[in-house]
């Protein structure tokens, strides 16, 4: 990603506050293909990238 965009999430994360809960949910999908696919994408690409964002800064709940 390009430094102006880093700068854009950062300040949007800074005004709206880390995630509490990600919610990913499928429903009645008729291509099982597109699913998987979707599925994997967001194992592989998002959660990666969402850990990285906010593993310096998240606190875990006592």
């Amino acid at each position: 990603s390009s430094a102006a965009s880093d700068v854009y999430k950062r300040q949007f994360r800074d005004q709206v506050g880390d995630f509490g809960t990600l919610l990913y949910a499928g429903h009645d999908w008729l291509d099982p293909d597109l699913a998987k696919r979707s599925m994997t994408l967001m194992a592989e690409k998002v959660m990666p990238a969402v850990n990285a964002a906010i593993g310096s800064t998240s606190k875990i709940a006592a």
